[in-house]
């Protein structure tokens, strides 16, 4: 048996950023069941949010605007702070701190169940097993932790399926966030961001209330690829990487276990609507570690954790997109596209800073009062 002071299960952006802070003061060790270095996401952020944690390196392109719409009319776009990271280096980067900082890393090493002790946790894992006074969970939205102890309240999901496309005639330098450009329902939502002047993360998207499988939508992403209003196909067009996954919309139950701490999507950090864990992870990570750290050191049981440190301002924002995001579930294209054009009245600001989770005290209120009744009183027969 391993002793340690702290477990972190899965190697992603939250995992490798709390193992590598935390590491300054007590031992840690970090396991993933895959590969550690390898991701099938893809991470558009701010400048900001990296400067706090020294990866503004790992940024291949700053596109200047962001916009969204339909084929139905309805059309948003903003300037804002956009950063598309290479997603291979910020996790090289992350792991590289661990080593440097003495984190014992292990991959292809799966959570098989956990013990309760007095003074510990026993994790039995395929390689060993580990005892710690606390599990640090980030294994993602489909965390085994999570599923087993029933500590999530689903409402969706969003199933992801794309990749990186390089050598493509782009015709803008925009990030598309959303675009619903052919039939269907679900309506597929197309995602282009361009990582150079001729290669983009490319990505069809839906949100639905039952699971989607990603693969089912290979068809639907092959054929937006080949007629879309945003680049055009070239005899040299390859696809370096596959970007598929599944995000979970949803909430945490107020369930606690002893000495486990969700981090990263597996704790539901994303905003319900965006789905952007990666934003939420570099924004408080330092103070989620200040707090386990501080824990940590006041005695020497399981560590015990009543409330995650998000402040009300951020937990407000989240309520309201997940609002959003449950009527936009219930909804089809003409929804989307009333969403959009709802948003485009808005002062500009305010439109970049609900997409970037930022939105101020006043802010809030003002969008609170304006979008979720519009859409709940949203009639389907809107354009015929």
């Amino acid at each position: 048996m391993h002793s340690i002071d702290v477990l972190v299960v899965g190697a992603g952006p939250a995992g490798l950023l709390a193992a590598s802070e935390l590491s300054q003061n007590h031992r840690v060790t970090i396991i993933d069941s895959g590969v550690i270095g390898r991701t099938q996401k893809f991470w558009v952020t701010t400048e900001r949010r990296l400067r706090k944690h020294n990866l503004t390196d790992c940024v291949i392109n700053r596109p200047a605007r962001m916009t969204a719409g339909t084929f139905l009319g309805g059309r948003v776009s903003v300037a804002g702070d956009f950063a598309v990271v290479d997603d291979l280096k910020v996790l090289q980067i992350l792991i590289e701190r661990c080593r440097q900082r003495n984190v014992s890393i292990i991959d292809h090493c799966a959570l098989l169940n956990l013990r309760w002790k007095k003074e510990s946790i026993e994790s039995t894992t395929t390689k060993e097993i580990f005892s710690s006074r606390i599990v640090l969970d980030a294994t993602g939205g489909g965390s085994p932790i999570a599923s087993a102890f029933r500590l999530h309240r689903i409402d969706g999901f969003y199933a992801v399926y794309g990749g990186l496309l390089h050598n493509i005639n782009l015709h803008s330098d925009d990030i598309v966030l959303g675009h619903v450009e052919h039939l269907g329902d679900p309506c597929p939502i197309f995602e282009v961001v361009p990582t150079s002047q001729s290669s983009a993360y490319c990505v069809i998207f839906v949100f639905t209330k039952t699971l989607v499988t990603p693969n089912s939508l290979a068809t639907a992403f092959e054929r937006h690829c080949r007629h879309n209003p945003f680049f055009t196909l070239t005899k040299y067009t390859c696809q370096i990487a596959e970007k598929t996954g599944v995000i979970p919309i949803g909430r945490v139950r107020r369930r606690r276990l002893p000495g486990i701490v969700s981090l990263g999507e597996a704790g539901f950090i994303q905003p319900p609507l965006m789905g952007t864990a990666f934003n939420e992870i570099l924004e408080y990570s330092h103070s989620i570690c200040e707090c386990i750290s501080k824990n940590l050191e006041r005695d020497h049981l399981v560590c015990q954790l009543s409330s995650m440190p998000y402040p009300v301002l951020k937990r407000l924002q989240d309520s309201l997109q997940l609002a959003v995001a449950r009527t936009m579930m219930r909804g089809n294209v003409e929804l989307f596209d009333k969403t959009l054009r709802v948003m485009n009245g808005f002062p500009e600001e305010i439109i970049f800073k609900f997409f970037s989770n930022e939105l101020a005290w006043r802010q809030l209120v003002w969008v609170a009062t304006r979008l979720p009744l519009t859409l709940a009183f949203m009639r389907e027969d809107h354009y015929v």
